[in-house]
Formats: C-alpha cells, sequence, structure tokens
C-alpha cells in the first residue's frame, strides 16, 4: 500500500554520480538501517540500483522487514530529462506481522537532496524545508498564487497572523514535516492581506486562516480556519492533507 509520494524538481548538477553518492550517504548515515560496507542484500534489507542510460533515469529501491514483520520499500527515481526527483514509500503486511499499528515519516533521502542544494525552483520558489516570508515587496507574487495565476508542481500552503500577530502554527515545524513536498507561504505583516482583499474579492485567507492551493486543477483549494482545532491537531490536519493529495498523482 503506497502511504507517500511525491515529486520534486531537481538542479542540473544532480546527475546520477550524485544520486548514487548521496544514496550510499543516506543509507550509511543511517542509525537504524544502516548496511555493513553496503551489502546490498542482508537478512532483512535489501539496496538495489538501476540505471536506464536510454531514457535518462536513474533508479533505486531500499526495502527493510521491521521488528513486527512489516515491509517498507523506498523508491528513488530520478528522472535527468524532466529534472524531477520521485520518491514513493509503500508498506505491506504479511502472515508473519504482528502489529498493524505503525507511523512513519518521508524517507530522510528528500532531505538530504534539499540540505545539499540539490532541490531546484519551482515557478519562481526554491524548493526548501523552510517556509518563505511574503511582505509588502512580494504582494504581486501573494496575489497571483491566491488567484491560481502562477504555476507551480507543488502544492502551497498560506500562512497568515492571527489578530495577535502570531501565525495559527509552528511555520518551521509545518515546512520540516513537509520536507519539501509543498511550499509554505507566510505573510510577514497583516497589511499584506488588508491590499490583498481588493483583488481576490475578499477571499483570500486572512487573520488566522490557512489557504491549501493545489496545482492540479481536478482538486479543490482549501480555507481552513484555526478556531476548531489545537496548534497540533492543525498542523497535522495539513500534512495529511498534502500528504493525500501527492499520494493521489500519478508517478510514471
Amino acid at each position: 500500500m503506497q502511504i507517500y509520494s511525491a515529486m520534486i524538481p531537481v538542479k542540473e548538477t544532480f546527475s546520477k554520480k550524485e544520486f548514487v553518492r548521496l544514496l550510499l550517504e543516506w543509507n550509511q548515515g543511517s542509525p537504524h538501517d544502516r548496511m555493513k560496507g553496503v551489502r546490498w542484500q542482508e537478512e532483512q534489507r535489501l539496496l538495489a540500483v538501476e540505471d536506464l542510460p536510454e531514457k535518462r533515469i536513474i533508479a533505486a529501491r531500499f526495502q527493510k522487514t521491521d521488528s513486527y514483520g512489516m515491509i517498507w520499500t523506498s523508491d528513488l527515481v530520478l528522472n535527468l530529462e524532466e529534472k524531477r526527483l520521485s520518491v514513493r514509500l509503500d508498506q505491506e503486511v504479511t502472515e508473519q506481522t504482528s502489529s498493524f499499528f505503525y507511523r512513519f515519516s518521508p524517507p530522510y533521502f528528500i532531505r538530504l537532496v534539499i540540505r545539499k542544494g540539490y532541490a531546484g525552483i519551482d515557478g519562481r520558489l526554491p524548493v526548501t524545508g523552510k517556509p518563505v516570508s511574503l511582505g509588502i515587496g512580494e504582494k504581486e507574487l501573494a496575489e497571483r498564487v491566491l488567484l491560481g495565476k502562477e504555476h507551480f508542481q507543488l502544492p502551497i500552503v498560506y500562512l497568515t497572523k492571527k489578530w495577535d500577530g502570531c501565525y495559527p502554527l509552528n511555520a518551521e515545524l509545518l515546512s520540516e514535516q513537509l520536507q519539501g513536498t509543498a511550499h509554505v507561504l507566510k505573510e510577514t505583516t497583516p497589511e499584506l492581506g488588508k491590499l490583498l482583499r481588493k483583488k481576490c474579492n475578499g477571499e483570500n485567507p486572512h487573520h488566522g486562516a490557512i489557504g491549501i492551493y493545489y496545482p492540479c486543477v481536478s482538486a479543490e483549494n482549501k480555507k481552513i480556519h484555526f478556531e476548531p482545532y489545537t496548534e497540533e491537531i492543525l498542523l497535522q490536519k495539513i500534512v495529511n492533507m498534502i500528504y493525500r493529495y501527492e499520494n493521489q498523482q500519478t508517478v510514471r
């Protein structure tokens, strides 16, 4: 069962050689999944790489069986033609599985790609694990985002400040959990929201409301009001919405 999927643009410098080097760094740096001397197959783990030069694609699969008998499969596909990295995580139970309760986090590989500076530019926004601040100087960009006039490959989470001048949740923590699967934009001043109201017919999120904007026209944009939720529940709700959207996208 697929439980996580993401596609992010990458830079030209993220070559096949760098992909493999980062793959080994990812495995050898893991406190739980490190394979001794990168033995490509162990009793509970498998690491495989396949190069398809005619399609300018290199792919890797890491598979492990945890202590509960649950099988986890991470697929990493670098398409050099499209300059795009696809990451997918599958979870499978067997007759030997002793527990069906699980929690997961996205493969750490995607965070490494961002941290090492290989993530590319999506439209006018960098793919990053940090929120992007929007002030009065970024009014034109904010307006185009809210009106759907700016094209992005990734969803956008748009944060506004509450009446007390605080955000309804921790923008840095949200960005860290999304790990580049969505852009997190945050208004730095309520004055920006006031300027946007006229252009957006008052439909722009403001005073703590959060907007979710999807690049796919078949997905309906959302506006979330923070009042009914605790910060922890609100954060998890948004993360789940983004993950659910990404899981529904077709990966060739």
